[in-house]
């Protein structure tokens, strides 16, 4: 079943599949987080893109001049481009379908078998893909400009899983069923230019094994913000912005604090959600 809503401080719409796994305040924050990164005429890749959400919203917020979104799950990312079209931005947002583990193969043929080394004819000269991408028109290896992720953030054990009532497609957006951390890392190293900016939403619980990752694929952390739902409890998200080929400066941004009051969105939220009138247009 299906729903409709409106995004943030815009007119556009997104349609969310009620059984599936809905957008919340993450995709927001990481949304309005990156806009810092986004130039003018850049291209920006979403790593896991669900539904589309952050997509639309930097479509929306940013100049960036392309967007593409790769989802593994064949109904989320069916769901994305429906969004796009309902939208009206198919010029500006792409969609593929494909495991970021497995990103090279996602960068050859959109996320189609090529098993073959796409010596194909087919492949070679048709559209790849939905809605008639080019093979010319896939994002490349050291390429984009801006990468973002709000990747699963728990891992995921079958012996012990232990929520049986969860389907699989809630399943693979909240645990590494898929992919996992390194996974959507070394993702972003691959699609990046050299200096290229990473963009990140996780838990700080994981702090250890980002910065390990980061690392291990020459990503150098440069921007960092703890976030917590109210002023007095530990923070339960953490954003990271990440260089590619950078030298070490890491600046720890003052802590964002959700929520003033039970339901009341604190001054800082309230300008995220309004994207400071798109004040970082640019």
């Amino acid at each position: 079943m299906e729903t409709i809503d409106t995004l943030p401080a815009t007119d556009l719409k997104i349609l969310q599949d009620k059984d599936g796994f809905m957008y919340g305040v993450d995709a927001v924050l990481l949304s309005h987080f990156a806009l810092e990164c986004i130039r003018n005429e850049n291209s920006v890749v979403d790593l896991g893109c669900g539904n589309g959400v952050m997509p639309l919203l930097l479509a929306a917020h940013s100049r960036a001049k392309q967007i593409t979104g790769i989802e593994i799950q064949e109904k989320a990312a069916e769901l994305a481009r429906k969004n796009v079209e309902l939208n009206g931005l198919s010029q500006k947002i792409r969609i593929l379908q494909g495991n970021v583990s497995d990103i090279a193969s996602i960068c050859c043929c959109g996320g189609f078998d090529c098993s073959a080394g796409c010596e194909m004819p087919e492949v070679q000269t048709s559209t790849v893909g939905w809605g008639g991408v080019l093979q010319n028109d896939l994002p490349q290896k050291n390429s984009a400009d801006v990468v973002i992720s709000n990747p699963p953030y728990m891992k995921y054990d079958a012996a012990s899983w232990s929520d049986k009532n969860s389907t699989e497609k809630l399943t693979a957006a909240r645990h590494e069923l898929y992919a996992n951390l390194d996974d959507f890392v070394g993702a972003a190293a691959f699609l990046l230019k050299s200096k290229g900016r990473f963009c990140l939403i996780h838990r700080p619980n994981r702090l250890s094994e980002i910065f390990s990752a980061l690392q291990k694929y020459r990503l150098e952390p440069k921007r960092m913000q703890l976030v917590f739902p109210v002023a007095d409890r530990p923070p339960t998200m953490v954003l990271i912005e990440a260089r590619k080929n950078a030298a070490s400066d890491l600046k720890i941004l003052e802590p964002l604090i959700m929520y003033s009051a039970p339901g009341q969105k604190s001054p800082q939220m309230e300008k995220i959600y309004s994207f400071g009138a798109t004040e970082a247009l640019r």
